[in-house]
């Protein structure tokens, strides 16, 4: 695959997300435009069940999996959005997932990691920095065969992201 992403990416991955990853509202703010003398339009990636719209990058990538690679499960390194995304759609998807994290990551984050993977995703908290993650990350898929779920540089996640 390219690294490079394209319209008909991002359009087959609304097609993909469509009835499985919610929909979040546009609205303006009031306090914003009122700052700028202008209309502040925002985007409602908090009303997301994981708060964030990384949960539409790690649903778009592990959905394209074929039977061989979720039977492999999946890995990935995370500061906290991406994990909890990673963590839903383990869950949604029936796949296993091992997900890294530093030691940094809140106690919150970590706490609704877990809530959202339930029995399908393995929480490592190790290291001291998201460097840390990833390279025990990368260890992990390469000793097992667990595809890698890219945080964010890799077209498959920017596409539904």
């Amino acid at each position: 695959m390219s690294g490079r992403v394209d319209a008909s990416m991002v359009e087959a991955a609304a097609r993909r997300l469509y009835g499985r990853i919610p929909v979040t509202p546009v609205e303006i703010s009031p306090r914003l435009s009122a700052r700028v003398d202008g209309t502040v339009w925002l985007k409602r990636e908090d009303l997301q069940v994981v708060r964030s719209y990384k949960v539409r990058g790690a649903y778009n990538f592990i959905v394209q999996l074929d039977e061989t690679e979720r039977a492999a499960g999946v890995v990935s390194a995370s500061a906290g959005n991406h994990a909890q995304g990673l963590a839903y759609a383990c869950s949604a998807l029936g796949v296993h997932g091992r997900i890294y994290v530093p030691r940094t990551t809140p106690r919150q984050k970590r706490d609704r990691i877990a809530a959202l993977g339930g029995e399908m995703v393995e929480l490592v908290v190790l290291g001291d920095s998201y460097d840390d993650a990833a390279a025990a990350a990368a260890e992990h898929a390469a000793a097992t065969g667990a595809v890698s779920v890219p945080a964010f540089d890799h077209p498959q996640t920017i596409a539904g992201q």
